[in-house]
């Protein structure tokens, strides 16, 4: 376990221990982070977009882990496929998936077994409370955390942000919009298990990268299959995507919205 004082990059006080979850006969790292106050009632946040570490520790991931860490949560994050220590002979970041998924590899199942794995330990070892445990993605990483969702009806909520929803948008799946896996990967795909849950959505007006007509489809797909709870959508005004979005008011909301969905569910559990 490595504490720290919480000085550097403004994260609040804290420990950080690694874990080892064994998924599809390979090794996942997973790092959990404590808060050096814990509350009695501790929530999970998986923070998920491309290494444990970026997550937790760029500046431009930060807000709603540091949120939640200062409201006395544990945060978490794990490398996606082709990314830190999980890059492989197909490659690295969004050029290996692509390789990897056209070679007929299912990589954001993988992605999913790793999402319902880490709940499995988290409420094993007591690291949360059990129906708190909370998502965050950004870009690919928002894909990520869909498919987890979609997944596990263990999730309560996710937000997700500027979230990759159609991967033949970007350069590096381009060519294989007929691929029948990265058919499937798309998140309209998903439309019917995500219908009725926690989702929050924030995006630019405008995105080059992963285009925002895409999520507003899906927004809409969600929306119009969804009887109870509908998604939020949040529009940054502008043009915006990944570290270059200078503004960050999408991410303070959806760390809101989980912040809120957690009180509610503990006050819930509370009251039983």
């Amino acid at each position: 376990m490595h504490t720290y004082s919480g000085g550097d990059m403004n994260i609040p006080p804290h420990s950080d221990e690694e874990f080892v979850l064994n998924v599809r006969g390979k090794p996942h790292k997973v790092l959990v982070r404590t808060p050096a106050v814990l509350t009695r009632k501790p929530a999970m946040l998986l923070c998920l977009g491309s290494t444990r570490t970026d997550m937790l520790n760029l500046s431009s991931y930060q807000i709603s882990p540091n949120i939640f860490l200062a409201a006395g949560h544990r945060v978490a994050s794990f490398d996606l496929p082709n990314h830190g220590d999980l890059v492989n002979e197909f490659g690295e970041g969004l050029e290996g998936m692509a390789a990897a998924m056209a070679a007929g590899m299912d990589v954001f199942g993988e992605i999913a077994e790793t999402g319902s794995s880490f709940i499995d330990f988290v409420l094993e070892k007591n690291l949360t409370t059990e129906g708190v445990i909370v998502l965050d993605g950004t870009s690919r990483g928002g894909c990520a955390a869909l498919h987890i969702m979609a997944n596990d009806l263990r999730v309560l909520a996710t937000a997700v942000h500027y979230p990759l929803t159609y991967l033949p948008i970007v350069r590096e799946f381009s060519h294989l919009a007929d691929n029948e896996i990265v058919k499937k990967t798309n998140a309209i795909s998903l439309v019917d298990k995500l219908a009725d849950r926690r989702i929050f959505i924030s995006i630019g007006e405008t995105d080059p990268r992963v285009d925002s007509r895409r999520t507003f489809e899906l927004h809409a797909a969600i929306s119009a299959a969804s009887h109870r709870i509908l998604p939020k959508l949040f529009v940054v005004p502008g043009e915006s995507h990944g570290l270059t979005c200078p503004d960050e008011s999408g991410h303070y909301a959806g760390a809101a919205f989980l912040l809120y969905a957690c009180a509610e569910q503990l006050k819930g559990k509370i009251e039983s």
